[in-house]
């Protein structure tokens, strides 16, 4: 008892609570991490990422913005208009903040396509030739393709953009393509930066919370308040531990399944209010596609949950999944290559070429 009250003490004397100490030894003892690694499915592994890689001086200068996105308030974050890639010439983005190699403009005589998605549609680290709606945009030049994906986005995000763009570009169609990790993305708060979170309420309808998004000097220093230092190290440990427990209880993907069957149903809605064909498609990436496991016949519960939506709401549905491993699995893991984003735009191609919506406009 002497020695735990002086090791208490000295403690103390060095400006360290106690109960910080004794929650430390707790969590180590329950095999829990302060510094990770947390389960990237939840909040916690972002938070501490960000946290990680906040600059010693916030850019006090940039008060709406951070690197190449501006700080929007209903999706989180969105791209900069007129950027191009640090260190050289290529243009990323056009003057709407579009991912395309030409400036936008409405075009009322073409079949206006609206893709809505995340890096793989946005063409993170590729160049244009690996971005697979400019690859699309270059099939046909009937089509108008608007490309407003963005890096990081979940399906929710996706669906915001949607509901917020539809009037302004008029599409005949809209794509809706998400990868499998889109939809975990949707049960978090934070990401690359904070982002919107869906709840549904007792009548089981889409109520949007944790908006609206702030500025980045002071969201990045509230983050860090709360999340710096060993006190925000022990907050984010319980955090993950949490995640983890209502992962182990099936709590998550129950709700995992209930919120994003709704997120695109009203997706579905939306896009028909508005006199639009939908097009659901499923990227398939990574480990679907790619190395010696993957399999046509396998599927994933992302694949199956879209194939049931889309079957119930009577939209097309475009696995991609199954035309990949089709012609084998040396495909590039991670975003796509130019050979990846080459072949999904052709999938696509043929599938917007079985649409009522381009039947009719063909015939005019």
């Amino acid at each position: 008892m002497k020695k735990f009250l002086q090791v208490s003490f000295l403690v103390l004397s060095a400006g360290v609570p106690l109960v910080l100490v004794m929650a430390v030894v707790v969590l180590r003892i329950a095999g829990v991490s302060l510094t990770g690694p947390y389960d990237f499915r939840g909040d916690a592994y972002w938070k501490l990422n960000f946290v990680q890689g906040l600059p010693d001086v916030l850019p006090a200068s940039d008060n709406e913005g951070f690197g190449m996105h501006d700080v929007h308030p209903t999706r989180g974050w969105t791209p900069k208009a007129n950027r191009t890639r640090p260190g050289s010439t290529l243009r990323l983005t056009n003057n709407k903040g579009h991912r395309s190699i030409q400036d936008y403009s409405y075009e009322p005589g073409k079949f206006i396509v609206m893709i809505v998605g995340d890096s793989l549609s946005y063409g993170l680290e590729d160049d244009n030739e690996g971005v697979w709606p400019i690859v699309l945009q270059q099939l046909d030049a009937r089509l108008s393709v608007v490309n407003l994906a963005v890096s990081g986005y979940g399906a929710d995000q996706m669906y915001i953009t949607l509901r917020e763009s539809i009037e302004e570009y008029k599409p005949h169609l809209v794509i809706f393509p998400p990868i499998s990790d889109d939809l975990n993305r949707s049960l978090l708060t934070f990401r690359e930066y904070q982002k919107p979170r869906f709840i549904l309420d007792g009548a089981g309808e889409l109520q949007l919370t944790n908006v609206p998004v702030g500025a980045y000097p002071a969201t990045a220093a509230r983050i860090r308040d709360e999340y710096g230092g060993l006190r925000g190290r022990l907050r984010l440990a319980f955090e993950d531990r949490a995640f983890r427990q209502r992962m182990e209880g099936g709590e998550v993907k129950r709700e995992w399944a209930a919120l994003n069957t709704r997120i695109v149903e009203e997706a579905i809605a939306c896009t028909r209010q508005h006199g639009a064909e939908f097009l659901l498609v499923h990227l398939a990436c990574n480990l679907e596609i790619s190395g010696p496991a993957a399999k046509k016949e396998d599927t994933n519960q992302t694949e199956d949950l879209l194939r049931k939506i889309a079957d119930e709401k009577h939209v097309a549905f475009l696995p991609t999944r199954p035309a990949f491993v089709d012609l084998g699995t040396d495909w590039t893991p991670g975003h796509y290559s130019p050979r990846e984003a080459q072949f999904v735009a052709k999938l696509v191609y043929e599938r917007i070429q079985q649409q009522p919506s381009w039947k009719a406009f063909c015939a005019k």
